[in-house]
């Protein structure tokens, strides 16, 4: 068989899989614990409050339960986590409202994760309103509320796919593997010392909980994901690298067959 080299070469690349390039830092499956399966014992969420436990979770498996009153999960400080200076991070998660509050973006409602800091106001969270994700943070202890510029409604009682990155400057949306639209702030979060929450945002305690579900939460520091990336964490494929192979095998055969 004569296969063209630079074809052979084409279908080989396409046949092996991707590899992620950001640094998972911390990865909470909620499998019955709140151990970070990247590394036990370190980032694990280990302090509870409120109302908090298991629930079932996406595509099967448990996943983090937060009702009334108030429920969060938490784990120590650390530097891997505070996103300090411009540094490039994915956040992304599995979310299950069991309701939606409606308040301003101000109030940082349905936060899902948030660190905040001695210093009363500054944090970092990412949360839901406005029928999109946003993402809030302080610099020099003036506050920056950053929405997708597209939105994304969902409703209650069905799981959704979240994510949020930085690369360079630049946060970019997704929900359910769509893009919503990428913000320039080029402003450095502040350091932050305070433990990092889950279902709970650090600006406003009264609006900032999270009710519902949430599965599969994905800490990336050092890098971005790549859209292709997060697709895959929500379940939409790239481009079926099997297909891809076959018809590049078809092409191959179609070439021999003009011989």
């Amino acid at each position: 068989m004569n296969t063209n080299p630079l074809i052979l070469s084409v279908i080989i690349s396409l046949a092996l899989p991707s590899v992620a390039g950001a640094a998972l830092v911390a990865h909470w499956e909620a499998e019955g614990s709140g151990v970070n399966t990247v590394a036990p014992g370190t980032h694990d969420l280990a302090s509870t409050g409120g109302n908090t436990g298991f629930e079932s979770g996406y595509g099967g498996g448990q996943a983090f339960s937060f009702g009334s009153p108030n429920g969060y999960r938490a784990t120590d400080h650390h530097p891997s986590l505070s996103l300090t200076d411009q540094t490039d991070f994915t956040i992304a998660l599995w979310a299950n409202f069991d309701s939606i509050i409606t308040f301003s973006p101000i109030w940082q409602p349905n936060t899902f994760i948030s660190k905040t800091d001695s210093n009363a106001g500054r944090h970092y969270a990412f949360y839901y309103a406005n029928s999109r994700p946003y993402f809030s943070f302080t610099s020099g202890g003036t506050e920056y509320q950053i929405g997708a510029p597209n939105a994304h409604a969902v409703g209650t009682d069905e799981w959704h796919h979240f994510a949020v990155t930085r690369s360079n400057g630049d946060f970019t949306f997704y929900a359910d593997g769509t893009e919503l639209g990428t913000v320039q702030n080029s402003q450095e979060i502040d350091d932050l010392i305070h433990p990092l929450s889950i279902g709970r945002g650090g600006h406003d305690p009264a609006n900032a909980y999270f009710y519902g579900g949430l599965d599969d939460i994905r800490f990336y520091s050092g890098s971005t994901l790549s859209t292709g990336e997060i697709q895959a964490l929500a379940g939409i494929p790239e481009p079926s690298r099997g297909a891809l192979l076959a018809l590049g095998l078809i092409g191959v055969g179609l070439r021999r067959r003009r011989k």
